[in-house]
């Protein structure tokens, strides 16, 4: 039993014996006089106050009948001061009558600028010590967020000035222990408050700014993302941030200074997105390749050379900053962002180091003995599923870089992915059954296992979609059973995806029912996010059943996933949201359905609704256009919003759906059934079968269809288009079967290539013309010859091995074509060895050989653009100007043989300046000889060819798009072409009539071609920008003889 000093004894008994307010008012004094500091320990604190008790105070803190002689809120100030004095006990802190009295100490601060400060500092003050005492306890802290503190100190802070640190310090407690939780459903709150607190952050220059780093990250961490992100369009506080995270990392700052700034550019890409980055309009990408770079960086400095323990001291930073290389990662993928050669060398390296140090730090986890790993607290294990989940990101890109590594490392991933799937899945489904809980109390409960709360799995599936293909890596994921862990995956979120109504009591059944409640944002938000895992775990299957044949006809599981689509696909119905996955499982189940026919029984029902559902979107795909031509067939209304996602699996339905109805004849019963194959007869004419591929007569047309002539008359006169080509060219090299999805970009552009035949009406169907047969019968016209085609036929590769060595040169040569170390050919040599693996390497000379072949066939100049220029050069001078680097660009000119149709050649490379810069055309014109008014610039691109040449004040302009899908471009941008034309050969109609032929002088040719010559002997660097259209991209300026 804990002593009570003697003086605490009587104060506590005068306490109790006072008879009326009055007296145990004056007992309150008595109390400072005889109890000393030293004999108030938690103990005595306790018995004073539940002598002086709590309905006193709170007469006190009520009572507005002062006396005139005294202050008018004494009884307040003697109440607050007992309060703040006890209530920094726990225990006391936490009391319920303490609780009880939070809407006083509200009310008090609330009221902080009514008054004349003088008289209310005290009362402020102690009033705000009383709510922080409270705010540092759990209790406290829910019985806070329940009278609406949040809201309340939100307020305090955006529209007072007393003590609003106070109220911030208090809100900051309250958000990091609730999260998204302590915020309503009303975001003006939270804009308002963020305003201040970052206007605060842009503006000051003291260390207090840093401190600001701290508590906007606290507030955005918590805030709720949606919402917010829906609804920060028009606040100051992104820019303003912006603004001040700029002035912070761009500064000599020491870690301290540093790490809260990078912590909080990370949740402000989180919560806004990685476009934030680009706010600065005339140094748009500075600031993200900065943030890149640091997080990089500091990836590196917290993980190499250290112990598991020390990487955890700073694990929230490094968590930081995996946030925003995932999200960078992503971006950069997507080929929005135009990077310039040493920018993208420097982004890779820089990325490159980081995952290395990352790979380094897991495989070291991976390999520690069982007991050690037993010791890893929760914190550890989040950390780690923290790294594996950023490296998933990475390996989505990229898979060549430190393979043998990965490799390594591949079990160690695959397991804890699956551990974190199980308890997710497990506390998801207990939170489904769980009644009665509300959100807070959900929010309160200890967490069992840090696990379950990040479903590292879901977050490996698209890496999971390259792992698939390449051998190796797929023989890991075998051998660990990892397509099991996958099934149960695919399972459980078409559980979440396709979304049943609940079951109508009998009671409730035959009622009038009203309109269908609508589901909940987080509710759809669910699905969705579901549907797109079954999307990617469909192309996992989809790569398995194509490589590992054999395996799939003999396995159970995938018997068991057939059967599984089977009584799954014919619920999903075949438009809107569903349309996507509807076709990602129909296909799948097609290509399980081929390999496995042999187990295929006749009466089984489910076989015959998923045919017909599957036929169903095969058949709703197209439609005959009535309104024109009853010949045409234009891809319908429903599917064109999708087009690109699915065009590639309805040709490999087609393919698959014609191989099922040759081994399993019986289904082809059903097709007719279905009308799949009917066809329409017309007096004096052949059948017409409404699914035939359109027949192609060149590699061209299969490529383009009916623009080839007008891309390839374009590449005469802009390297530019001559990338953008050869990505097009390199896609449809590959294309012959694509069963993954990150062949990416080849949907957008084959669906802008090849089938948008209606340039002037975008709102119409594509059009898609069928061809007539002789026979009813399924047919696909063969493509053209491919690359593909030629490592099968020629050098007798498997279609499934042609088909990945292809896309693996193709992603790696794309990723990184610069190599400073080789010249082009040893470059591309050595990425065809790394594709072609250990079991072809010896092809790939030959292959390289064949791939360059192909890639200038396709660039070569047609007749028509070689009788275009000798037309112009007869009575212009005629200029080429090209960004890019200068060896590769210079080699595309050689090879295309350019330099016999143009005056003067101009590579950005060779000069301090690219378009749009001015002086890079002014150049052009002071090597012609001619004045800047006097030239006529033609270009594709309205950002940089038509700005370029207005810039420079040159005559006039034309800009000619490569696609119809850019014309919207010209209405939103404020930079106006002088004439727009559909093709380069309209280009004489707008020429002014020359007065005499142009003559050309020995000095001038010379002139022209020194640097080529020069160039030409010191091909060796890759051109990195061969897929970026800005960085390769090229204009043709021309003048007339005379200068008119």
């Amino acid at each position: 039993m804990v002593d009570v000093p003697e003086p605490v004894k009587k104060c506590a008994a005068i306490l109790k014996a006072a008879g009326s307010d009055t007296e145990k008012f004056a007992a309150l004094f008595m109390v400072t006089k005889l109890v000393k500091g030293a004999d108030c320990n938690a103990h005595s604190k306790k018995i004073l106050f539940e002598a002086i008790g709590f309905k006193f105070l709170k007469k006190l803190l009520l009572s507005n009948d002062v006396p005139e002689d005294c202050p008018p809120l004494v009884y307040k100030s003697v109440a607050l001061s007992v309060l703040s004095s006890f209530c920094s006990e726990p225990e006391l802190a936490t009391h319920p009558e303490m609780l009880a009295n939070i809407p006083v100490f509200l009310e008090i601060v609330q009221q902080a600028d009514d008054d004349d400060l003088d008289d209310n500092l005290i009362v402020i003050s102690e009033s705000y010590e009383c709510l922080s005492n409270i705010a540092a306890h759990v209790p406290g802290q829910k019985a806070l967020l329940e009278v609406g503190a949040v809201s309340k100190m939100s307020e305090i802070y955006s529209q007072q000035s007393f003590q609003t640190d106070e109220a911030l310090n208090i809100l900051v407690t309250l958000v990091n222990r609730f999260g998204p939780n302590a915020w309503g459903k009303d975001p003006k709150p939270f804009h308002a408050l963020v305003s201040k607190i970052a206007l605060d952050f842009e503006t000051d220059h003291s260390e207090r700014k840093f401190e600001l780093c701290g508590i906007l990250h606290a507030l955005l961490s918590s805030c709720i993302k949606d919402i917010i992100y829906e609804t920060s369009s028009d606040e100051t506080w992104p820019i303003s941030i912006y603004k001040g995270l700029t002035d912070v990392l761009t500064s000599k700052i020491g870690k301290t200074q540093r790490d809260p700034a990078l912590k909080l550019a990370s949740v402000m890409v989180d919560v806004l997105g990685i476009e934030w980055c680009f706010k600065d309009e005339e140094k748009p990408k500075q600031f993200f390749l900065l943030l890149v770079q640091l997080c990089s960086i500091e990836v590196r400095m917290q993980l190499e050379d250290r112990s598991f323990d020390q990487i955890m001291v700073n694990a929230d930073l490094v968590t930081a900053c995996f946030m925003v290389l995932e999200l960078s990662i992503a971006y950069v993928a997507t080929d929005t962002l135009e990077l310039e050669q040493k920018e993208k060398q420097q982004l890779y390296t820089a990325l490159k180091g980081a995952f290395t140090a990352v790979i380094n730090v897991l495989s070291k986890v991976s390999t520690q003995p069982p007991k050690k790993h037993e010791v890893l607290g929760a914190k550890d294990k989040v950390f780690i599923c923290a790294m594996v989940r950023v490296l998933g990101a990475w390996l989505a890109q990229e898979t060549s870089a430190m393979k043998g590594a990965v490799l390594n490392l591949l079990p160690f991933m695959l397991a804890l992915a699956n551990e974190t799937f199980y308890a997710y899945r497990a506390r998801r489904l207990a939170e489904k059954n769980k009644s009665g809980a509300s959100q807070l109390d959900s929010a309160m409960e200890t967490e069992v296992d840090p696990l379950s709360h990040v479903d590292v799995l879901r977050l490996l599936l698209p890496a999971m979609c390259h792992l698939t293909v390449d051998e190796k890596s797929r023989k890991i994921m075998l051998e660990a059973k990892e397509e099991e862990v996958l099934y149960e995956c695919l399972v459980y979120h078409w559980s979440i995806a396709h979304y049943v109504k609940p079951v109508v009591p009998k009671s409730e059944r035959g009622k009038v029912k009203g309109p269908e409640p609508e589901l909940e944002p987080k509710v759809l938000e669910e699905m969705k996010d579901s549907r797109t895992a079954m999307v990617s775990i469909c192309n996992i299957f989809m790569n398995i059943t194509v490589l590992e044949a054999k395996l799939v006809e003999e396995s159970t599981l995938f018997a068991t996933l057939l059967k599984f689509l089977f009584n799954n696909v014919p619920e999903l119905k075949n438009s809107g949201e569903n349309i996507v996955l509807h076709s990602n499982m129909a296909i799948l189940g097609l290509l399980l359905l081929k390999q496995q026919s042999k187990r295929v029984k006749k009466n089984d029902f489910s076989i015959c609704r998923f045919i017909q559902s599957t036929i169903r979107f095969l058949w709703d795909a197209y439609n005959v256009d009535e309104s024109n031509d009853s010949t045409t067939l234009v891809v319908a209304m429903s599917y064109k919003k999708y087009w690109i996602e699915l065009m590639e699996l309805w040709f490999l339905g087609m393919q698959t759906m014609s191989a099922v109805l040759t081994l399993i004849p019986w289904i082809s019963e059903f097709a007719i059934e279905s009308g799949w194959a009917q066809v329409k007869c017309q007096p004096g004419a052949q059948p017409l079968l409404l699914f035939s591929r359109p027949a192609v007569t060149s590699p061209q047309d299969t490529l383009l269809d009916g623009t080839v002539e007008y891309r390839l008359l374009f590449l005469t006169l802009s390297l530019e288009a001559g990338a953008r080509s050869q990505s097009i060219e390199d896609d449809e090299l590959s294309y012959n079967g694509v069963y993954h999805p990150y062949v990416g970009t080849l949907r957008q552009r084959m669906n802008d290539h090849h089938f948008d035949s209606n340039h002037n009406n975008p709102d119409k169907p594509v059009a898609l013309t069928a061809q007539t047969q002789n026979a009813m019968v399924l047919e696909l016209c063969e493509p053209s010859p491919t690359l593909v085609d030629i490592l099968c036929e020629q050098y007798h590769l498997t279609h499934g091995e042609a088909l990945i060595a292809t896309q693996t040169f193709l992603r790696h040569f794309r990723l990184c074509p610069d190599n400073e170390e080789l010249s082009l050919d040893k470059w591309r040599l050595l990425l065809w060895t790394r594709a072609l693996g250990e079991k072809y390497a010896n092809l790939a000379g030959d292959v390289y050989r064949r791939w360059l072949q192909l890639r200038y066939h396709y660039l070569a100049l047609s007749p028509e653009v070689l009788s275009l220029l000798a037309k112009l050069r007869s009575h212009y001078l005629l200029a080429l100007i090209t960004n890019g680097p200068s060896r590769a660009q210079w080699e595309k000119v050689h090879y295309l043989n350019l330099r016999c149709h143009f005056d003067l050649i101009l590579v950005s490379g060779d000069l301090p300046w690219e378009k749009p810069h001015s002086a890079i055309f002014l150049e052009a014109c002071h090597f012609l000889g001619v004045e800047p008014a006097n030239c006529l610039m033609v270009g594709d691109k309205l950002e940089t060819d038509v700005q370029g040449g207005m810039a420079a004040g040159l005559g006039g302009t034309v800009w000619i798009p490569l696609s119809s899908s850019v014309l919207p471009n010209l209405l939103q941008s404020d930079t106006h072409p002088t004439f727009t034309l559909k093709s380069v050969t309209d280009l004489p109609r707008i020429l002014p009539s020359p007065v005499k032929p142009v003559v050309r002088t020995k000095s001038r040719d010379l002139q022209v071609f020194t640097s080529l010559v020069q160039n030409l002997n010191l091909l060796s660097l890759p051109d990195l920008d061969d897929c970026n259209s800005n960085s390769s991209h090229s204009s043709h300026c021309s003048t007339s003889s005379d200068g008119s």
